[in-house]
Parts: C-alpha cells; structure tokens; sequence
C-alpha cells in the first residue's frame, strides 16, 4: 500500500459559494501561468494571464520599492555612522590633547 500526501488550497466559488479544495501546486500554478479549474459546480475560476501578469507586477512593484526603502535606511545609518565616527575621533583628538597638556604641566613643575 503506497501513501500519498497532497497539500490542498481552500477555495470558495465566486459563483455559487461552494466550498472546495483543490491541489496547492495545481493553484499556483494557475495562479502564476493563467490558468483556470472548475468548482465542484462546474463554473470556471482561476485567473486569465493578464491578471496573473498584473499580480506579478505588483509583487515586483512591492519588491521594488521595498529595497529602495532599506536602501535608504542603510544609506542614513551609514551617514549617521561615519557622522559618529567623525565626532569619536575629535573627541579622541581632544582627549589627548587635553592629556598630553596636563603632562607638560606637571613636567614643569
């Protein structure tokens, strides 16, 4: 006896409200090509590829603006970071200056 497991998608007819289920790899890709299936009732569903397309273009436009985001977030962390480093290294310079100041005082004492 051999066992199989399919993954299935619930779906709900658009037409007649009739609950069904059908195979997930079958959904997807009909969902990604343009392809339809019936509902136990017989009325087509499933997307034309001009919709597919339009949902593929506004995933990428999604994506799309996504990176520019963490683009410029990263770009501001890194100004604000070499702001930082900047502002660290003159507090350093300072620092030894005022130093390397009490140390010829106290030599000249």
């Amino acid at each position: 006896m051999t066992t199989v497991s399919v993954e299935l998608t619930y779906l709900i007819c658009g037409t007649c409200g009739c609950p069904h289920m059908i195979p997930t790899e079958i959904y997807e890709t009909a969902e990604r090509e343009g392809k339809f299936w019936t509902c136990p009732n017989g009325h087509s569903r499933g997307w034309s590829i001009d919709g597919a397309i339009e949902i593929l273009e506004k995933k990428l436009a999604r994506a799309v603006d996504a990176h520019h985001r963490a683009e410029t977030h990263i770009t501001e962390h890194m100004v604000r970071a070499r702001l930082l480093e900047r502002q660290l290294s003159a507090q350093k310079a300072a620092t030894t200056k005022a130093k390397n100041k009490a140390n010829r005082v106290e030599v000249e004492r």
